[in-house]
């Protein structure tokens, strides 16, 4: 799965090998529940308030790294149009800008915590990939399987409902080092080597 590649080596080796997660406390499978309900709005938003059309949620995309391991998720939506904020932004500009050209982006929506979503909107995307790199292996993926090179990234502010929604290429993490990721894990379980002791992956 596209979202597990943020959790350390060996948890991926320990669902590789079949263990299955633990299920979360109420209080964690509430926030995911909560998570879920406001993904719906944040794509009926966008296409509202902000002016692109969103289609095509959650459909299974697979990245084949090799002929027979596969990466596979669940994208948001793929996003047709320019927002509101550029079209606004290109006509306070003197650069050309083709209105009827819309671009056909991908497009990925996630919601936050009050202080989280602060964060967020005070830092440039280099900081925000370093803080959630599961977040820019999973775009890179979904980017990839798509063959979408940009996209249209949405943030709700769950507690105060403000929806941020900005542009930013997809490829973000090089494929070679996902590749490699992915491999080591297949590797480790196929030559049934021990579990490694890289990481704790009870948060997971």
């Amino acid at each position: 799965r596209a979202s597990a590649l943020g959790q350390c080596t060996t948890a991926m080796i320990a669902l590789r090998m079949g263990f299955s997660a633990m299920k979360p406390p109420k209080s964690m499978q509430d926030r995911f529940n909560e998570g879920h309900l406001h993904e719906p709005d944040i794509v009926k938003r966008a296409n509202t308030e902000f002016g692109v059309e969103v289609f095509g949620s959650q459909r299974t995309v697979t990245w084949w790294v090799t002929d027979t391991i596969g990466i596979k998720g669940h994208i948001d939506g793929e996003a047709v149009g320019w927002t509101v904020e550029e079209i606004e932004a290109a006509a306070e500009s003197d650069e050309a800008f083709d209105l009827f050209d819309k671009p056909h982006r991908l497009f990925e929506a996630k919601t936050m915590s009050e202080q989280a979503f602060r964060w967020w909107v005070e830092h440039d995307w280099d900081a925000r990939w370093k803080k959630y790199p599961g977040y820019a292996r999973q775009f890179t993926v979904y980017g990839h399987a798509t063959e979408l090179e940009q996209g249209l990234y949405a943030v709700k502010n769950k507690e105060s409902g403000q929806v941020i929604v900005e542009p930013t290429p997809t490829q973000i993490v090089p494929l070679p080092l996902i590749k490699a990721t992915v491999v080591g894990v297949e590797a480790h379980v196929r030559q049934g080597l021990p579990m490694p002791d890289e990481c704790k992956p009870r948060k997971s």
